[in-house]
């Protein structure tokens, strides 16, 4: 798996592979997060992925410490639900917002 975000624009890629281990564990990463200022280093962010089959909604994140700047978290992870995880394998590709319309998570099966 491999992750990057710009801003709040978060793109995950992730095999075949992964793509079935997910229906049994989270995937595991760093996401590299930028700001998109120049000069501004990048910011390394542990990140998980889960599939929450039964939530309700398409895509939950969490950071910890909860009411912090997405850049300066020390974990996140994104929960996403079994409708989500359809249209991901069904397509090879599939985004969702997040924070109200300030944040989107898009994933990607690699080689589609």
């Amino acid at each position: 798996m491999k992750s990057r975000a710009i801003c709040l624009e978060v793109f995950v890629e992730i095999s075949e592979k992964e793509l079935e281990e997910l229906r049994d564990k989270p995937l595991n990463n760093v996401l590299r997060f930028s700001t998109n200022v120049e000069g501004e280093e990048d910011y390394y962010i542990p990140m998980e992925l889960w599939l929450a089959g039964n939530q309700e909604e398409d895509l939950r994140v969490e950071q910890n410490p909860e009411n912090t700047y997405f850049g300066n978290a020390e974990n996140v992870s994104f929960f996403i639900n079994q409708e989500f995880y359809d249209l991901l394998k069904e397509n090879g590709s599939y985004g969702q917002r997040f924070y109200g319309a300030d944040g989107k998570l898009i994933v990607q099966v690699k080689d589609r």
